[in-house]
């Protein structure tokens, strides 16, 4: 079992472990149960009155696949279902010490004497993270402070880092899920040998190589139907070309690593042009599908060591019908020496679509190149001779 405690403004005691009175040492016989994307609040009712829109605005969000999707959603269970709470995925308990509700009671009751007198003494909130406490392939979260006051501010500036945690491990619950059965290792030492990178392959897609020799190379997979497809551009075609804003990239990355925002302006500007030259690549190469500028968004994110535009958003053909949600990485890679563009998308109309777009995102997120790529291909040496 693994723990993890974190505070307003500092980190608490590296013996987290130690200090958190939850069971984990013994051998985890079952797995969780329930959905992937369920989040099971425990909480009676006057607590939950109070911290149940917080935590709905944490946890809450939608994505539009065009129609609105929860990516989570929240069930509240009253304090006598205790007993069944441990068995699920995701657990979360919200109360400050102060409290005299069950829930604050089964708070006081989780954490050791020592934590409590930490949060007491420094007036300060925190969460605690335990990874596999009762079955495996679970997380629990415990969210608490000293007062209603600390607990309340502490949910609202910390939303990003608590929507993280759970994202994180629906993600892992996502590879899990994907990677389960006959992942394409021949497929994956094929990418490297021929194309400077690899990544996992799950099984059922198909590799089309048609455009291969100009810097494209695509993988479909059908039932339903979504695709994946790689384009690179040498880094000295980038100015000849008007690619140079990629450049800008490790600057916006750095002002992210002192702890500054960057400039939105400056990130509209590489979406935009970022958008444009993933219009260039599906002009050339596909139907003309386009982005969807108002149901895009653009964001700065550390990507395998270096620093991309992430878009996520929506492709869109002016064509009845025709369209779906997209998630997308463009980023400068020194190990080969290219700008990439690596790009997912999903076409199943009229139905859900996140969770296939959450599986491409996973997908394209194990890419690798240089030293790292050999490494992971030396790794399973072994099945790709087996798949051969």
């Amino acid at each position: 079992m693994k723990t993890t405690l974190s505070a307003t403004g500092t980190a608490v005691l590296a013996v987290a472990a130690v200090m958190v009175l939850l069971p984990g040492c013994e051998r985890k016989v079952r797995e969780a149960i329930g959905d992937r994307n369920q989040i099971m609040v425990y909480s009676d009712e006057q607590n939950w009155s109070i911290y149940g829109p917080e935590l709905e605005k944490v946890f809450r969000r939608e994505v539009y696949t065009p129609r609105p999707e929860l990516i989570f959603r929240m069930r509240h269970l009253e304090p006598d279902a205790w007993k069944f709470l441990p068995r699920f995925k995701n657990l979360v308990i919200c109360a400050p010490l102060e409290d005299l509700t069950p829930t604050a009671e089964k708070v006081r009751a989780l954490l050791s004497p020592e934590v409590r007198q930490w949060i007491y003494e420094n007036k300060r909130a925190l969460h605690v993270v335990q990874e596999d406490p009762y079955t495996r392939k679970q997380l629990f979260l415990i969210i608490t402070a000293d007062t209603r006051e600390r607990l309340l501010e502490y949910i609202g500036t910390h939303s990003e880092t608590l929507y993280r945690l759970m994202e994180e491990r629906l993600n892992e619950r996502i590879a899990d899920l994907i990677y389960r059965q006959d992942e394409q290792y021949a497929l994956e030492d094929t990418l490297l040998s021929n194309y400077q990178f690899t990544m996992r392959v799950p099984w059922g897609f198909r590799m089309v190589t048609t455009y291969a020799r100009e810097s494209l190379i695509r993988m479909i997979k059908y039932g339903p139907e979504r695709w994946f497809f790689a384009y690179w551009v040498p880094l000295e075609d980038l100015e000849e070309r008007g690619l140079s804003w990629a450049y800008r990239l490790e600057e916006l990355g750095q002002v992210i690593e002192r702890g500054e925002d960057p400039d939105p302006v400056e990130i509209r500007r590489l979406a935009q042009q970022s958008w444009d030259f993933r219009d260039e690549i599906t002009r050339n190469y596909f139907d003309d599908d386009f982005v969807l500028r108002s149901a895009t968004t653009s964001t700065i994110v550390e990507f395998n060591g270096r620093w991309a535009i992430r878009q996520y958003g929506r492709w869109h053909i002016d064509e009845p019908f025709s369209g779906g949600p997209m998630v997308a990485y463009c980023f400068i890679d020194s190990e080969t020496g290219r700008l990439w563009w690596l790009d997912g998308a999903v076409f199943y109309p009229n139905e859900p679509k996140e969770t296939l777009l959450r599986q491409l995102d996973v997908m394209i997120r194990t890419f690798r190149t240089g030293p790292l790529a050999q490494s992971y291909i030396a790794s399973i040496q072994e099945k790709i001779d087996e798949r051969r």
